[in-house]
């Protein structure tokens, strides 16, 4: 039986054992990003079934990565689904904070956007590197100011907190 035949025989596809992993990451070396974000995604698949992952469950990982960049405490509000793509989790919210100073006494509302991944992606991208292309950009084209990035220490999958642009992201009209 070829490899491919044993491939498909099997159910090795849905649950990769960790040798299986680090074979195939032996054999196709990449970036160490892409690298991070597939190998991940393997793993997961051995993880527990599916959950949906609610507004409160991710609002509630922003306010503690942000609580534990910023060092205080902070408030968020009006917290709700962006729609648009399914290929991103968005969620939109108001953030009470100190502002990007951090000036004991300050206090400002600052509408930001928490981008992450849904658990079936079909597509896998990395938010450490779009936080760091945002990051890159800032000052040179339109684009929205990168804020904070996790690597799904609080949140269930990596995600990033960036401010929020207005506008649309498809016009009405060929």
């Amino acid at each position: 039986m070829t490899a491919l035949e044993r491939l498909k025989a099997s159910d090795i596809r849905e649950r990769p054992s960790d040798s299986l992993i680090e074979q195939i990451r032996a054999k196709y070396l990449t970036e160490k990003e892409v690298d991070l974000v597939l190998t991940s995604k393997m793993r997961r698949r051995n993880g527990p079934p599916f959950q949906q992952i609610t507004l409160e469950r991710l609002i509630t990982g922003a306010k503690q990565l942000i609580e534990a960049n910023l060092g205080y405490s902070v408030g968020i509000s009006d917290a709700s689904w962006l729609s648009g793509g399914a290929s991103k989790l968005q969620v939109v919210f108001v953030l009470d904070w100190r502002g990007p100073d951090g000036a004991v006494g300050a206090t400002e509302s600052t509408k930001m956007v928490l981008r992450t991944e849904p658990a079936a992606s079909i597509t896998e991208s990395s938010r450490r590197r779009e936080f760091q292309v945002l990051k890159a950009v800032s000052g040179v084209i339109s684009a929205p100011k990168s804020y904070w990035f996790d690597d799904g220490q609080y949140l269930p999958y990596p995600g990033i907190v960036i401010g929020f642009c207005k506008g649309i992201a498809k016009p009405s009209t060929d």
